[in-house]
């Protein structure tokens, strides 16, 4: 696994908080790389992930950005997702959750 590889982390939050939410996450170090109104941006490895999920008391996730890429429909959502490299992730006998946020009414 790629446990020090740096990647993009976002991290949500309810509406509303999010200026403490990236108070909290620049109080631990991290730069922040974007922000909206439910969430900011920043750059960490796995670890980082863990970390941030430990001590900010106003995320409700912590999530490392494995892919990004357009689709238009839940075939290329399949595919992309299945092309990805897995297996340098999560043991084979371990567990996969997929989060996304899509805007397209053929993927439901």
């Amino acid at each position: 696994m790629l446990w020090n590889e740096k990647r993009t982390i976002l991290v949500t939050t309810f509406k509303g908080l999010a200026d403490y939410t990236e108070q909290e996450t620049r109080s631990l170090g991290f730069e922040i790389k974007g922000r909206h109104s439910t969430g900011l941006e920043t750059v960490g490895s796995l670890v980082d992930c863990m970390k941030l999920c430990l001590y900010l008391r106003t995320a409700l996730t912590v999530q490392w950005l494995v892919a990004e890429f357009d689709c238009t429909s839940a075939d290329d959502l399949y595919r992309e997702a299945s092309l990805q490299p897995w297996e340098e992730m999560i043991s084979q006998d371990g567990y996969l959750s997929i989060n996304s946020r899509v805007e397209n009414e053929s993927i439901t």
